[in-house]
C-alpha cells in the first residue's frame, strides 16, 4: 500500500499507534477519540485490521527492553565473502536471538542483532555464528551508551523538515538499569503473552489476555504499568513494515566523533524525531565510527538529505550512510522460550 495512496484516517491511526496501543478495555474507541476521526471502536478495529493484513502494520505487542529484562545483546558487523553473504545471512538468521538481519552497502556485508537469554555468553554465541557461517571477520559493536531508542514515523507529513524536527524534551527512551531486573514466574508468564502479536481480529483484544494469566483486565493494565515504571517494558504500540508504510529506504548515519565529545553529540542526535536510534558503540582498527543514528525516508535520496540536514545542524562532517539492500530477518525477540541452541555449538554440523 505505497504511502499516498492510504487514507487520511489510516495515516493517522498509524501514526498514533507507534506511540501507544492504549491500555484500557475499549482500545479502539480510545484511538478513535485520539485521532479526532469520528470513528466508532468498530470502524478503527477494522482499519487496523486491514491495515495488518496489508502488512503496512507488522506487528502490535508490548515492547520491552531486552537488557533490562536481562538478556544480553549487540550489534554485529559481519564481513562474509562476497560469493557467500546469502549463505551465511542464513546461518545467521537460524539464531533465535537475532531480530534483525540485513546485508548492507559496506565491507562489512552483514549487520545483525543478537540478543541472549541470562546466563549465556553472548561473546560465545557470536563467535559460534562466526565459524559456523564461516565469516571473514566479525565485529561486536554493543551498546556503550544508549541516546534513544524508538521508531515513530509520520505518515502524515515526511517531508524532511518534519524529519529533522526537535523531540520534546525527556520524551525519548534511554533507560538503562545499573543492573538486570530478576523476574518472578508470575511475571515471566506475564511477560510471554504480552510480547505475542495483538489479535486485531477482536474487539477487545486484553480479554483473553487477561483470562490466560488468570487475573482482570485492571490487574493486567497494573502489571504493564508497573514493567514500564520498572523501565523493563517501552510501550505496548506497532511496529510497521517500513517499505510498506511509504518508508522504503532505512539509513545507518555513523559518525566518527572524538571521544570526549560523544556524550555531548550523542544527545543532539537523539532530539531529531526522525531518529528510531541513537547509541554510542566501540571502534576497531577497522572501524572507526562511535555514534550510530538510524534515520527512514521514503528512499535513499530522502535518508541521505535527512543525514546532511543533520550534519549541518550539529556540525559533524566525519560521517557515512548505510544503506540496506536485502532484509534476511525482522522479528522480535521471544523472551523466556525454551530455545535450543546445541547445533550452533556442535561442530559437527
Amino acid at each position: 500500500m505505497p504511502l499516498q495512496d492510504m487514507e487520511l484516517a489510516d495515516k493517522r491511526i498509524t501514526t498514533l499507534l507507534q506511540d501507544e496501543f492504549p491500555l484500557c478495555e475499549d482500545p479502539y474507541g480510545e484511538i478513535g477519540r485520539r485521532a479526532e476521526l469520528g470513528l466508532s471502536a468498530e470502524e478503527v478495529r477494522a482499519r487496523v485490521h486491514h491495515l495488518k493484513k496489508g502488512r503496512v502494520i507488522r506487528q502490535i505487542s508490548a515492547i520491552f527492553d531486552s537488557r533490562n529484562l536481562g538478556y544480553k545483546s549487540s550489534l554485529v558487523a559481519m564481513k562474509a565473502p562476497a560469493d557467500r553473504v546469502d549463505e551465511c545471512a542464513k546461518v545467521v538468521s537460524r539464531h533465535p536471538g537475532v531480530s534483525h538481519n540485513y546485508k548492507r552497502d559496506h565491507e562489512f556485508n552483514i549487520w545483525f542483532t543478537i540478543a541472549v537469554p541470562p546466563g549465556q555468553s553472548l561473546q560465545e554465541h557470536v563467535e559460534a555464528l562466526h565459524a559456523k557461517a564461516g565469516a571473514i571477520v566479525t565485529r561486536p559493536l554493543p551498546t556503550l551508551k544508549l541516546y534513544k531508542i524508538g521508531v515513530k514515523l509520520n505518515l502524515e507529513d515526511p517531508s524532511v523538515e518534519a524529519a529533522t524536527a526537535k523531540e520534546a524534551e525527556g520524551s525519548v527512551w534511554n533507560h538503562l538499569l545499573p543492573e538486570p531486573v530478576r523476574l518472578t514466574e508470575k511475571e515471566i508468564a506475564a511477560v510471554r503473552v504480552l510480547q505475542r502479536d495483538i489479535d486485531t481480529a477482536i474487539l477487545h483484544p486484553y480479554e483473553p489476555m487477561a483470562k490466560e494469566l488468570g487475573i482482570s483486565q485492571q490487574e493486567l493494565f497494573e502489571i504493564v504499568r508497573d514493567f514500564q515504571k520498572r523501565a523493563l517494558l517501552r510501550r505496548v504500540a506497532a511496529i510497521l513494515h517500513h517499505r510498506k508504510a511509504g518508508f522504503r529506504s532505512n539509513g545507518m548515519g555513523v559518525w566518527a566523533v572524538p571521544e570526549d565529545k560523544v556524550d555531548e553529540y550523542g544527545q543532539k542526535m537523539a532530539q531529531f524525531k526522525i531518529v528510531s536510534h541513537c547509541y554510542r558503540r566501540p571502534v576497531y582498527p577497522d572501524w572507526r565510527y562511535n555514534l550510530f543514528t538510524m534515520v527512514h525516508a521514503e528512499n535513499d535520496d530522502g535518508c541521505r538529505a535527512i543525514i546532511k540536514q543533520m550534519s549541518q545542524e550539529t556540525g559533524l562532517t566525519d560521517y557515512t550512510v548505510l544503506f540496506s539492500t536485502v532484509e534476511y530477518k525482522k522479528t522480535r525477540v521471544e523472551y523466556f522460550a525454551e530455545d535450543d541452541y546445541s547445533w550452533l555449538f556442535d561442530k559437527a554440523a
